[in-house]
């Protein structure tokens, strides 16, 4: 497959794909039917070995959309981060230049022109890096789509000690709200449609590939703060985020995972002691469960001995 000659755009849209092709299509269909035809966007959907068929849905739909899309059909499963940097990778080596890059999960659709609404709040503020539209369950009900930094008082005391810890300090925490009605400035924004000035993306280093499925919006907001950039909820665009409806029972693989990131998250960003605390803390609140949950000694070993 080829690209188009380089040509500048005002959008590069990266979605990754894993054996929901035709969901991942319908993500993009939702694109197609809502961004204005002024904006020029271009779409790069990064399939992380999904296997044949997903391959073929994918390859017939591209042969169709070559001028407006490109599919990279990567040969083995690298994860959030890494599907999204190997698909905005290819696209940029191969020459497309873009003002701002748009990392969207497959289980998003598009309620308006998020593409067009965020392009004009970020040209109008360029303090900003990273902007998020506002998500929304299947339902239509709002979903919560700002987050605090995952502080040690955070993670152990909850939200109401980084609240008393701010105002210590001097400051007052922005509101964490189901749903905003005026662009609002936050520390961390959802994963599952981060609008990144693409200067800020190669600033800050774009997604961190060592997280696999977890913490990478908490990264990449961390980065942005220490390069000097806003992140923001833009609320006038809209989205609906399938996934963020759900209560997935999660595997023990799953919740190795989470682990893991949180813990290769403290230790990027925080001092060693303060990974040797949330360590212990999380191993004892594991165990505590384990009257309910037969895994939790299995868990709360992995936690207690992983290298990050």
């Amino acid at each position: 497959m080829m690209y188009p000659m380089a040509t500048q755009y005002d959008v590069l849209v990266s979605i990754v794909n894993y054996r929901t092709a035709r969901r991942t299509l319908d993500c993009v269909q939702s694109i197609i039917d809502h961004t204005s035809s002024a904006l020029r966007l271009y779409i790069v959907i990064t399939d992380n070995n999904s296997g044949e068929e997903d391959s073929a849905i994918l390859e017939a739909w591209q042969k169709e959309h070559v001028k407006i899309a490109h599919i990279v059909l990567h040969q083995e499963n690298s994860g959030f981060a890494g599907g999204h940097a190997i698909g905005i990778g290819h696209a940029l080596q191969a020459g497309i230049i873009a003002e701002y890059v748009w990392i969207l999960n497959s289980d998003t659709l598009l309620m308006n022109d998020c593409a067009s609404i965020l392009c004009e709040y970020l040209r109008a503020h360029t303090e900003i890096g990273l902007a998020s539209p506002q998500l929304y369950n299947d339902d239509g009900t709002p979903h919560q789509t700002a987050e605090y930094y995952p502080t040690l008082a955070y993670k152990i005391a909850g939200r109401g000690m980084m609240r008393l810890l701010a105002l210590v300090r001097g400051s007052i925490l922005p509101p964490l709200s189901d749903e905003y009605d005026v662009p609002i400035s936050v520390q961390v924004v959802s994963g599952a449609a981060m609008f990144v000035r693409m200067t800020a993306y190669h600033a800050t280093g774009g997604l961190d590939t060592r997280y696999f499925l977890y913490c990478e919006e908490e990264d990449i907001a961390l980065a942005m703060r220490r390069h000097g950039y806003k992140v923001v909820v833009v609320p006038q665009a809209k989205i609906i985020h399938s996934g963020s409806a759900s209560t997935e029972v999660r595997s023990i693989t799953i919740r190795k995972e989470y682990y893991r990131s949180l813990l290769k998250l403290y230790a990027k960003w925080f001092p060693a002691w303060k990974v040797y605390v949330l360590r212990r803390f999380l191993v004892m609140k594991i165990v505590r469960k384990h009257r309910v949950d037969s895994s939790a000694h299995v868990l709360a070993d992995f936690v207690a001995t992983i290298d990050v």
